[in-house]
C-alpha cells in the first residue's frame, strides 16, 4: 500500500471514529495526564512494531535518533549553554494504542484529504502534534490538546498549513543540531507561497490562512528574522480575525486567543503596543466536540491552554503592553526641540497625566491580582499557579524598569525579580507544558550581581532549559549574559546609569532582533 493510500484510509478512520463519538456512543478510554503516552494520530498503524511502517518510514524518535548519532559523528553536538540537552524527541511507544477514541475533527475541515508531500512531512508532522503540541498547552487530560483537535485536520487538508508546521519543526530540529533532511527554509517559502495564493471566501480558508500565519510567526520568531515580517504577519492576523468577529467556532475561537498571546508578548517584547484591541478573552477553552461524560472540575476552565495565565491577568498586560509607547511619546514632546512651541508645553503636560494615571492604575491591579482559588484546591495544578504569579511578577519588573526607569538595584525591582525567579524554578518543576521564556528572562535581565540573584537567575534558567528543553532557551541565555554585561559595563548593575539597562526592555535596542526574539518563542 502506498503512502498516499495509507494516509487516505487512515483519514477515513478518523472521519468514522468521529460520527461514532458525535452520536455519543461510550468512550472506552479514560483520560490520561499531558505528559502520558499519546496515540499517534496520524496513522496509529505506523508506530506498532518497527517493521510496521510502509517503506522508508520509520518512527520520528527513531528517526532523528539516527540523525542525532549521524550528527554527533561529523562533530555537532544537541547542547545548550547552559548543560547538555536531551533528546528533544520521546520514544514512541512500541505496543499498539489501546485507545479507540480517535481525535474530532472540526466541522469547517474539508472532506477530501490530500496526500502529504514527502514521508519527511509525516515525520514532522507527527512530531509536532505528538511531541512538541503536548508541551505548549496547560491541560489536565489528553482531550483537551487543542492543538491536535483542532488544528490536526488541517495539516491532511491544506498544504500551506502543512508547509508551516514543518517549516517550524524543521528549525526547531535545526537548533538543536539535529539533521531534519529538507531545510527549514524551503518549507518556509513553500508556505509564504502559499499563503500569498490562498484566498479567504469562506470560514474554513480564513482558519486555514491564521493557523499558517500563526506558525509562521512562531518560525521567525526562532530563526530570527526580521521584527517587520512578525509584526506584518501580526497585522495579516488580526485583519483575518476582523472579516469574522463573532463567529462561534471552536477552531477560530482556539486561533483568536492564541493571536491575542502572541500579540501581548511580542508588544511586551518590542516596548511597542499591542495590534489587536483590549478585546478579553474567553475565560473557558474550546471543546470541539462536548464528551457525553462531563469531566471533573479543572482550572483550565479559567486557565488559558496557550500561556497557562488567566483571562483577567492578560487584559493587565494588555494595558501594560500601551505604557513604554506612551512614555516615549511623552519624551518626544518634553524634548527641548518640541518645547520651543509654545503648544507643546499643554501636550506633555496632558501626556504626562495621562501616563501617570494608567501606571497607577496597571501597578494596582498587578499588585494585587491573584491566581485562580482553582489552582491551588485541585490536584497537580499547583504549578499552574506559580506559572500565572510569575508572570505577574516579571509584568511588574517590567513596569518598573521599562516605565518607571528605575534601576535594578531599587528594592522593588529586586523583590520582584527574585519572586519571578522562584516561581520559574517551582513551575518548571513540575512535568507539565510551560511557557515561561518571557518571565524568566524579563527577571534574569534586571537580577544584581550582588545577593546572589544572578547566580539564582542562572541556576534557574538551568532547570527551566532541562525542563522545557526549548530551542529558544539558548538565545535568551546568550542575551541575558550580555545584558549583564552591558549594566556591569554602565556602573554596577545599572546603578549609574539606568537608561543603559534599560535598553533589555525594548527589545530594539541595543540587541535588535536578537533579544527580542529570545523572548517570543513560546
Amino acid at each position: 500500500m502506498s503512502l498516499q493510500e495509507e494516509l487516505e484510509k487512515e483519514y477515513r478512520e478518523i472521519q468514522r471514529a468521529m460520527a461514532r463519538k458525535t452520536r455519543s456512543i461510550r468512550r472506552t478510554d479514560t483520560p490520561n495526564e499531558t505528559d502520558d503516552h499519546h496515540e499517534d494520530p496520524i496513522n496509529p498503524a505506523l508506530c506498532k512494531s518497527p517493521t510496521s511502517p510502509g517503506p522508508g518510514l520509520s518512527s520520528p524518535s527513531s528517526s532523528v535518533s539516527s540523525r542525532r548519532t549521524r550528527a554527533s559523528s561529523s562533530g555537532k553536538s544537541a547542547s545548550s549553554p547552559m548543560s547538555p540537552a536531551s533528546s528533544c524527541l520521546k520514544e514512541q511507544s512500541t505496543s499498539p494504542a489501546t485507545s479507540t477514541t480517535s481525535l474530532p475533527f472540526s466541522s469547517t475541515c474539508p472532506s477530501s484529504c490530500v496526500a502529504f508531500a514527502s514521508r519527511r512531512s509525516v515525520e514532522l508532522i507527527r512530531f509536532f502534534f505528538n511531541d512538541y503540541s503536548p508541551r505548549i498547552v496547560f491541560t489536565g487530560f489528553a482531550s483537551d490538546n487543542d492543538w491536535r483537535q483542532l488544528l490536526l485536520p488541517l495539516s491532511f487538508t491544506n498544504e500551506t498549513f502543512r508547509n508551516a508546521i514543518c517549516a517550524f519543526v524543521s528549525a526547531h530540529l535545526e537548533a538543536m543540531d539535529i539533521i531534519t533532511g529538507k531545510s527549514s527554509l524551503d518549507f518556509h517559502r513553500a508556505a509564504l507561497l502559499g499563503l500569498s495564493s490562498q484566498v479567504h471566501s469562506d470560514l474554513s480558508d480564513a482558519i486555514c490562512s491564521l493557523a499558517t500565519i500563526l506558525l509562521l510567526i512562531k518560525y521567525e520568531a526562532l530563526v530570527g528574522e526580521d521584527v517587520s515580517s512578525i509584526l506584518s504577519h501580526l497585522h495579516a492576523a488580526n485583519n483575518l480575525l476582523g472579516l469574522f468577529p463573532d463567529i462561534e467556532d471552536p477552531t477560530m475561537s482556539f486561533l483568536r486567543r492564541t493571536f491575542q498571546s502572541y500579540d501581548i508578548m511580542i508588544a511586551l517584547s518590542q516596548g511597542c503596543s499591542a495590534v489587536a484591541d483590549s478585546r478579553p478573552m474567553p475565560q473557558t477553552p474550546s471543546s470541539p466536540l462536548q464528551s457525553p461524560h462531563p469531566r471533573p472540575e479543572s482550572p483550565l476552565d479559567i486557565i488559558d491552554q496557550v500561556y497557562g495565565v488567566s483571562a483577567d491577568l492578560w487584559s493587565i498586560l494588555h494595558r501594560l503592553c500601551d505604557l513604554r509607547p506612551l512614555l516615549e511619546e511623552l519624551a518626544a514632546a518634553s524634548s527641548p526641540e518640541m518645547m520651543q512651541d509654545g503648544s507643546n508645553h499643554l501636550k506633555a503636560a496632558v501626556l504626562r497625566g495621562e501616563l501617570e494615571s494608567l501606571c497607577a492604575a496597571t501597578e494596582k491591579a498587578l499588585a494585587s491580582w491573584q491566581a485562580p482559588a482553582a489552582t491551588t484546591l485541585l490536584p497537580n495544578s499547583a504549578h499552574l499557579h506559580h506559572h500565572a504569579l510569575a508572570y505577574r511578577d516579571s509584568a511588574l519588573v517590567h513596569l518598573y524598569r521599562a516605565v518607571y526607569l528605575l534601576p535594578s538595584s531599587h528594592p522593588a525591582v529586586r523583590q520582584r525579580c527574585r519572586s519571578s525567579l522562584e516561581h520559574c524554578v517551582a513551575a518548571a518543576a513540575h512535568p507539565g507544558a510551560k511557557a515561561l521564556l518571557w518571565p524568566l528572562f524579563v527577571a534574569a535581565c534586571s537580577a544584581e550581581g550582588s545577593q546572589g540573584d544572578r547566580a539564582f537567575a542562572r541556576s534557574a534558567f538551568e532547570f527551566v532549559g532541562k525542563r522545557q528543553e526549548m530551542a529558544s532557551t539558548k538565545r535568551a541565555w546568550l542575551v541575558v549574559t550580555r545584558a549583564w554585561a552591558m549594566m556591569d559595563g554602565g556602573g554596577g548593575g545599572g546603578h549609574s546609569n539606568p537608561n543603559l539597562a534599560l535598553d533589555v526592555f525594548p527589545m530594539t535596542r541595543n540587541f535588535g532582533n536578537m533579544m527580542s526574539n529570545a523572548v517570543m518563542l513560546w
